[in-house]
């Protein structure tokens, strides 16, 4: 789904009231994938299906250094699942690109919008694949692909995620 879509599922305009609800109150907001573009829409950008979809495990790059990604290498591989972008909201600042999608991860205030994944493991990763086959096939993904990525892959992303929730939760 996207956040185009909200006449189709009404539970996004409640998501869209609760985001700007927080911002204005300066709490903070963790966006992971629809969240991030709930984020970016929110914040008055544009969200929109790409040029093709993002799936599997590809590479991520640090564009922009900040505290709470201090942890993070200059480039990593991280699960992405998603056909969407958006633009960048004005005021916010870009930490992460991809090859495909330029706007991966940003910070607005006390807001973290990311539109990989570093939150799963395995288990996760070919579950979301066993309840998504049509998805995967018109996107041509073979998941057998998935089970070649090594297990360090998934030891780095929860390292990064528990970094980053650390210095996100009690700064």
């Amino acid at each position: 789904m996207g956040v185009y879509e909200a006449d189709k599922f009404k539970f996004l305009k409640t998501s869209f009231d609760i985001v700007e609800r927080f911002l204005k109150e300066n709490k903070k907001i963790l966006g992971i994938c629809l969240g991030s573009q709930i984020l970016a829409h929110v914040l008055g950008e544009k969200v929109f299906p790409g040029g093709r979809k993002e799936i599997g495990f590809y590479e991520v790059f640090k564009v922009q250094n900040d505290e709470l990604f201090s942890d993070f290498p200059d480039s990593f591989i991280a699960f992405h699942w998603h056909g969407d972008t958006f633009y960048l909201p004005k005021e916010a600042k870009r930490v992460f690109s991809s090859k495909l999608y330029e706007n991966q991860g940003f910070i607005y205030g006390k807001a973290v919008g990311l539109q990989f994944h570093i939150e799963v493991n395995k288990d996760m990763v070919f579950d979301w694949a066993e309840n998504s086959e049509d998805e995967l096939k018109e996107a041509g993904v073979d998941i057998k692909e998935w089970q070649k990525v090594d297990n360090k892959v998934f030891s780095d992303m929860k390292n990064l995620c528990f970094n980053f929730l650390e210095k996100f939760i009690f700064s």
